[in-house]
């Protein structure tokens, strides 16, 4: 019986090491939320530059086009 009561206590979870661990997670979880926000405003940034930057290949596309056939 006394094996039995010594195991369980061994094997039960270090309340402090949870919370700190609780503590860490909750850390990790912030920092990761942070990161998460600027990629998103890195990602919104860059799409809007990709589709100006097609907008303008496009144009340019147009203008060869038009000056090639006012050539030939």
């Amino acid at each position: 019986m006394i094996r039995r009561q010594l195991g369980r206590q061994l094997e039960a979870p270090d309340p402090v090491a949870l919370l700190q661990q609780a503590k860490d997670l909750g850390l990790e979880n912030s920092t990761l939320r942070a990161e998460l926000e600027q990629l998103r405003t890195e990602y919104a940034a860059l799409s809007t530059t990709l589709t100006a930057t097609s907008d303008d290949l496009l144009a340019a596309r147009t203008s060869l086009r038009r000056m090639i056939r006012t050539r030939n």
